[in-house]
């Protein structure tokens, strides 16, 4: 979640980064709110209670097998986040 509470989704593989973001509502309402993001190898979409928002790809697989973790609820250049999948 953005600054603004705007809903963003990244992935990234090292060299390819995709950033979709649901500019259409904020999620700073103190409601609860159905998240959802979607990647299907060259597509990234992300949803805020089943509306659609950004749609970004470019064809390419932005994903790379690797070790990492995978964050969720992670803000984005954030440093430390306990949330981890």
């Amino acid at each position: 979640v953005s600054n603004t509470g705007k809903v963003v989704a990244q992935v990234g593989n090292g060299s390819v980064t995709l950033i979709a973001q649901h500019n259409n509502k904020s999620v700073l309402d103190n409601l609860w709110h159905h998240v959802a993001t979607t990647y299907d190898g060259s597509r990234l979409l992300v949803f805020v209670d089943g509306d659609q928002g950004d749609q970004v790809g470019n064809g390419v697989n932005a994903l790379a097998t690797n070790t990492e973790p995978l964050f969720v609820g992670k803000e984005i250049g954030r440093a430390s986040c306990r949330e981890r999948v």
